[in-house]
């Protein structure tokens, strides 16, 4: 049996992700209000993606864990 808290998943993701470094190049390549919209538009498209992931593979491990609950019990 092995737990994994919702927010060391979150914190995982976040490192793999890097969706800082995506608000800072939306903030410092924003030459004009197009370049601006499309960084924008990745670093949230990046965001809903990391939360959807994250989202499945929390309830991913909560089922693994209880498969193996129920095998040994």
């Amino acid at each position: 049996m092995f737990c994994v808290s919702k927010i060391s998943i979150n914190f995982y993701f976040r490192k793999i992700f890097q969706l800082d470094t995506y608000r800072v190049y939306a903030r410092n390549n924003a030459y004009d209000s197009l370049s601006i919209l499309i960084s924008t538009w990745i670093a949230k498209r990046m965001k809903r993606l990391h939360q959807n992931f994250g989202v499945f593979f929390y309830s991913y491990v909560n089922w693994l864990n209880y498969e193996t609950e129920s095998n040994n019990a």
